[in-house]
């Protein structure tokens, strides 16, 4: 018995040696495995580089911000000017001889840095995307593995890249990790090293003989090297790091960017200042701010919201400024209307396209956040963060009354306007201005109404917690639990004849009709932006966050999306007359010859 026993016992020893033999080998072989890709992904990997020609894109315009300078550099006789609407080429006078953006080719409007290379200029856009212009081509980096870029920084043959995963090293068409930092908004070159200043306030610096970190920072807004000496620009003042430790400097100034020229600093502030050897010139106006300070050509330059200045016989003189101070950015909303085009932004207020001239409507004092316009009873009305307001040929109001002064959204109803918000909805009689409000209490599914439409009588709601349909007297909820709505998060509504068009923030678009909600397959998982929602019989439009401009036809329930045309693919507006479709983004409004938008 004992032997049969010893016997059980042997073999179970030599079954669990055998397995746990084939767990070691496959352990073995993964570890291998995933050693060396991680060795792979730490060392150099090979950059995709795409060459685009500089081609102008027949029949589309830009009107963008051209005011707001983040760079220059001095290259083959031009200055390059990277600014939140496209690279400027101008001569040495400050005369732009060329515009460049994604009307060109170039994949955004917006750039935050310029280098000079052996054979080129690079630029880094806002969306991270580092590109080469170098004669009529452009050269589009795929930088995938270094995450969305922040900051460039040139050293001898090689550039550095600051971004979220890290600090980068660029040789040729080779890039490999160089330190495993997190968030690095910008990379200098520091001591036969590196400087690189993080989002969350940390300094860390690697020579060939020193690494430390400068942690408790408020942030980190420039950093230079001078005497041995770090300088760090931050929101509070200027910090210097020596060997002898910390000094604080300039205390309660705003430092958003240090130069260097003939052995002297040069600070510039947010608020358009600049300080050197303790005197202070203001050389913006009073809202204007100080993006860099750099040396090109052997001259100074302020790059500002409004232009850049040049330092000229210790005065600053205007180097460039746009032609129109209109700073379009971040479209809202787009409504053309008796041949002129009205446009909303986000934060900088609303403006008016007559021809080829822009003008600011000013709605009131400080109210800069514009979320929807429309037109109803003779009358342009502006859903805004500060309130409903109403123009016409007469005056300009605002009403009162209303659930919020946080109006998300507004549709005209015969001669009444509802208005959606932050805290329900109201109809309003522009009769007599009387107002009813109504919210959950009443039976609205959420009080966060994103978006307003009106179909055969009835009032359709929009809201963070699915659509309410209202009669006048009763609420009827459609959510996702009782419906084929995808998402409950509803900021686009638009009527049509037969239909309710439905936009979705991750659901996809959709529309509503007597069978109920039916979502167009093509858009499952679909971001759309508030109000991006544009009907023009046979198509529906609808602008994306992510996805660019996508395009149904309902005639013939074809569908598609119109990616990598405009900046981002994030589609804020859309609009349209006889001649142009209009086309908003977080970087500029397009005006496209309806001939030249290729539609299905």
């Amino acid at each position: 018995m004992s032997r049969k026993i010893l016997l059980i016992s042997l073999c179970f020893i030599v079954f669990c040696a055998i397995i746990f033999s084939i767990i070691f080998v496959r352990i073995s072989r993964h570890a291998g495995q995933t050693i060396a890709r991680l060795r792979k992904e730490k060392g150099p990997q090979k950059v995709e580089i795409s060459e685009i020609p500089l081609v102008r894109k027949k029949g589309w315009e830009l009107f963008v911000n051209l005011g707001e300078v983040r760079d220059i550099v001095f290259y083959n006789s031009q200055y390059y000017l990277a600014t939140s609407g496209g690279i400027l080429i101008s001569d040495e006078g400050g005369t732009v001889v060329r515009t460049l953006n994604t009307t060109w080719g170039l994949p955004e409007n917006s750039y935050r840095q310029l280098l000079v290379g052996e054979d080129g200029v690079y630029a880094l856009s806002e969306g991270g995307v580092l590109v080469q212009l170098k004669r009529d081509n452009v050269f589009v980096y795929n930088l995938a593995s270094v995450g969305k870029a922040f900051s460039i920084a040139g050293m001898e043959t090689n550039m550095y890249i600051g971004g979220d995963e890290g600090v980068f090293v660029l040789r040729g068409d080779r890039v490999s990790i160089a330190e495993e930092i997190e968030r690095v908004s910008i990379v200098k070159p520091f001591m036969n090293g590196i400087a690189a200043g993080t989002t969350y306030g940390t300094v860390y610096v690697s020579t060939s003989t020193t690494k430390d970190s400068i942690a408790g920072l408020d942030a980190v807004n420039d950093l230079w090297e001078h005497e041995n000496i770090l300088h760090i620009a931050t929101p509070l003042g200027l910090v210097k790091i020596s060997e002898i430790g910390r000094e604080d400097n300039l205390k309660g100034e705003f430092l958003t960017t240090i130069a260097e020229m003939d052995g002297v600093l040069f600070y510039g502030t947010f608020d358009g200042r600049v300080i050197v050897e303790n005197k202070i010139n203001r050389i913006t106006r009073k809202n204007g701010h100080i993006s860099r300070l750099k040396v090109a050509n052997d001259r100074l330059f302020a790059c500002t919201s409004e232009g850049v200045y040049v330092l000229h016989k210790e005065r600053w003189q205007v180097f460039y400024k746009p032609r129109v101070d209109v700073p379009l950015e971040y479209i809202t909303s787009l409504l053309s209307i008796g041949g002129e085009l009205l446009i909303g932004t986000f934060e900088k207020g609303c403006f008016t396209l007559k021809g080829e001239n822009l003008y600011r409507i000013k709605l009131g004092e400080d109210v800069n956040e514009i979320n929807q316009i429309t037109y109803g009873e003779q009358s342009v009305f502006f859903a805004t963060n500060s309130g409903l307001f109403e123009m016409n040929e007469k005056r300009m109001r605002r009403h009162e009354g209303l659930p919020s002064l946080f109006v998300n959204s507004i549709t005209a109803h015969g001669k009444s306007i509802i208005a959606g918000t932050s805290s329900g909805f109201c109809v309003m009689n522009l009769s007599d201005l009387s107002v009813k409000n109504y919210g959950a209490f009443h039976g609205l599914i959420n009080n966060r109404v994103y978006a307003v439409a009106t179909i055969d009588g009835k009032i359709i709601l929009g809201t963070l917690g699915g659509i309410s349909i209202f009669d006048g007297s009763t609420f009827r909820n459609v959510t996702s639990a009782n419906s084929k709505l995808k998402s409950n998060w509803v900021n686009g509504l638009l009527s049509t004849e037969d239909r309710i068009y439905i936009g979705t923030y991750g659901g996809g678009v959709g529309y509503f009709e007597e069978k109920g909600i039916h979502i167009i397959e093509e858009t499952e998982g679909t971001e759309v932006n508030a109000n991006g929602l544009f009907y023009r019989k046979p198509y529906l439009f609808a602008g994306t966050c992510n996805r660019g401009l996508f395009v149904y036809n309902e005639k013939r329930e074809r569908s598609d999306f119109l990616k990598g045309i405009f900046p981002l693919d994030n589609v804020t507006a859309v609009s349209a007359d006889d001649q142009y479709y209009y086309i908003g983004t977080e970087q500029g409004v397009y005006r496209i010859d309806t001939k030249e938008l290729s539609l299905l």
